[in-house]
């Protein structure tokens, strides 16, 4: 995501937000109403309850990527891989029921892990056929394997499958299934791989370049989707007893979006709430209203028009409801404290001296370069952004790079970074040709990056953002996150004094609760340079960390910020230097490039025309002609 060229200052936002109160109420009442609408099914009919377990479960399986914002339909066809699997193990293979059914999800994962690398290349609509195409082959294959499935008869007792060897699980097994998975969900939000799969969600681009594996994630989420959908089929392959290949018919993927879209995709319990509403609402309606007892599309169409009614007047869902009840971090209360602290916050940050603390405590070694370009070209079709551009930045020094607008210098950050790949020529960080890498590989090799147009993830806190620039030095897997191990809680606690430390070093340590992106312009360029920075900054004791070469791109961080904070920002800068860092600056304010640059490169329609010491590039006429403007 990207912001406009003028955010709102915290203090603007807090106007145009809306008081909580009300709205709290109602989402109290919406959750009461669901809870007991679900426990009256229950009561009502037993066998109904089996049946809300499972919606919920498939909500669960939408959410682990529609929460990536994946739109994937393919929820049905994993379903059906997990039923019919589990009805094959226990039946015909004679698998214990607590392992067939785990294993049957598992192959459903398997599945999603074969197909998820081409069809996750896809966006939006065409990702969404795309899986919808998976269900329907799923579907046709189970007809077109009478020996193995039962086909168009189904799993049944005239096929090999009796009803006393399939029905062999209870609601109380699928209950602390749920439960146990809402509590995984749960505090993996508050984990590394929960930040990361936000970061992803909010802007995919900026997450690869804070090091997060983006096409991994993403992977990781729709295998874990299908475990959840196979999941919910073996349930129902073992709950009512017989299967069909038309329970598995592409309108039920659709149900299944419908419970995410409608409780929400955001935060883990939404889908619960989507998949609880639906499910209660028709049987509540049919007992309201006796003439719409036999009418045995009602589902579908309730399902249909809650789709509809909740992407026109609720986009968020029912937990967008949720958000003053919660009292989510960067609401109306925190904006307003945001708004009452930031000129604080500004004041320091004028008045106080260029803390040297809280940046890595590493030394340049020689005078070698650390990063070389080498005849860098880029074309776009027929316009080249690039034309050999090449220079070389020594380890330790601070590089200006200058050029009018369209000379090419964020694209030549850009394939730096791995996010273009250069259509020619070498580019050589510490010795190793990075040309064509995947940014979250070229950024785990030191290097980070902030945006001319600001890449901040808006929806999660300022501490938040600067937290994810920690990924790469967060070790601990998600099982120790589960289990809250020490070592995991260590690294956890060190990320946030570390992302303290930074944005104290910036005179935004009295913002870090705010969301991102009701700060300031000027602000949240500097939260973008935190971020950056937290991301290079080793772990105490980690020597490979500190002898690692750190280089820092900052394209246009002066942009926003007034005189003050431009001055100020420039003697941070200057000190990176002293601190073993690297850094290439691109900028317009030329009394801050002259002031902290030790070299100055200077490209024109994407052509290098010059490049030396500030005093030289001053004098040069190319440069006044093309840059600053020739007599």
């Amino acid at each position: 995501m990207s912001f406009p060229n003028k955010a709102p200052s915290a203090g603007e936002e807090v106007g145009t937000q809306r008081r909580g109160g009300p709205k709290a109420v109602a989402s109290v009442v919406l959750l009461v109403l669901i809870v007991v609408a679900d426990l009256w099914v229950w009561i009502r009919n037993p066998d109904d309850l089996d049946r809300l377990l499972i919606n919920l479960l498939l909500g669960l399986s939408a959410f682990a990527t529609l929460h990536l914002r994946l739109l994937s339909l393919a929820s049905a066809g994993f379903a059906a891989i997990g039923a019919y699997a589990s009805a094959i193990f226990a039946v015909k293979l004679g698998v214990p029921i607590w392992l067939a059914m785990p294993a049957a999800a598992s192959v459903s994962a398997l599945v999603a892990l074969v197909i998820g690398l081409p069809v996750l290349r896809l966006k939006d609509v065409y990702l969404a056929v795309a899986t919808l195409g998976f269900g329907e082959i799923v579907r046709v294959a189970i007809i077109l394997l009478p020996d193995l499935t039962g086909g168009s008869t189904g799993a049944n007792l005239s096929t090999g499958f009796p009803y006393e060897a399939m029905k062999q699980t209870h609601a109380w097994v699928m209950a602390l299934v749920l439960l146990a998975l809402g509590w995984i969900l749960a505090t993996t939000a508050r984990t590394r791989t929960g930040r990361a799969l936000r970061a992803i969600r909010e802007n995919a681009d900026a997450a690869a370049t804070m090091g997060i594996d983006v096409v991994a994630h993403r992977l990781l989420s729709f295998a874990a989707s299908a475990f959840l959908a196979g999941l919910a089929g073996a349930f129902y392959a073992h709950s009512v007893g017989s299967l069909d290949a038309g329970d598995f018919k592409f309108t039920r993927a659709v149900d299944v979006l419908t419970y995410a879209v409608l409780g929400g995709s955001g935060v883990w319990f939404g889908p619960l709430l989507g998949a609880g509403f639906l499910t209660a609402l028709p049987i509540l309606l049919r007992d309201s209203l006796s003439f719409l007892q036999n009418f045995a599309q009602l589902p579908n169409i309730v399902n249909g028009l809650a789709l509809m009614l909740a992407i026109i007047f609720m986009p968020g869902g029912f937990t967008s409801m949720f958000e003053g009840a919660l009292g989510r971090r960067g609401g109306p209360k925190a904006a307003g404290k945001a708004g009452s602290e930031a000129g604080r916050a500004r004041k320091r940050w004028h008045s106080a001296p260029v803390p040297a603390d809280g940046l890595a405590e590493t030394k340049a070694e020689g005078n070698e370069p650390i990063l070389r370009l080498v005849e860098v070209s880029r074309n776009f079709g027929g316009v080249e952004a690039l034309s050999k551009v090449g220079f070389d930045l020594r380890r330790g020094s601070i590089c200006g790079l200058i050029g009018p607008n369209g000379a090419g210098k964020t694209t030549l950050i850009n394939a730096i970074t791995g996010v273009i790949p250069p259509s020619s020529g070498r580019i050589l960080f510490a010795g190793s040709d990075i040309a064509g890498r995947p940014p979250h590989r070229i950024a785990r090799a030191g290097i980070a990056r902030t945006y001319q147009n600001i890449q901040l993830f808006g929806e999660m806190s300022v501490l938040e953002n600067v937290v994810v620039g920690r990924h790469v030095h967060i070790r601990t897997s998600l099982p120790e996150a589960w289990l809250s191990l020490p070592g995991q809680r260590r690294e956890e606690s060190h990320a946030r004094k570390e992302a303290h430390a930074l944005l104290s070093r910036l005179g935004l340590d009295e913002l870090s609760g705010a969301r991102a992106s009701t700060l300031s312009y000027g602000d949240q360029r500097r939260v973008e340079i935190a971020r950056a920075l937290a991301m290079l900054t080793p772990e105490p004791g980690d020597r490979e960390g500190a002898a690692r070469p750190q280089l820092l791109l900052l394209d246009e961080p002066a942009a926003g910020m007034n005189e003050a904070e431009t001055e100020k920002l420039g003697d941070f800068i200057a000190t990176l230097k002293t601190h073993g860092y690297t850094v290439l600056v691109v900028e317009h304010h030329m009394d801050l490039i002259m002031k902290i640059c030790d070299r100055i490169v200077v490209l024109d329609f994407g052509r290098k025309i010059a490049e030396g010491a500030p005093e030289e590039v001053s004098r040069d006429p190319a440069v006044l002609e093309a840059y600053l403007g020739g007599e």
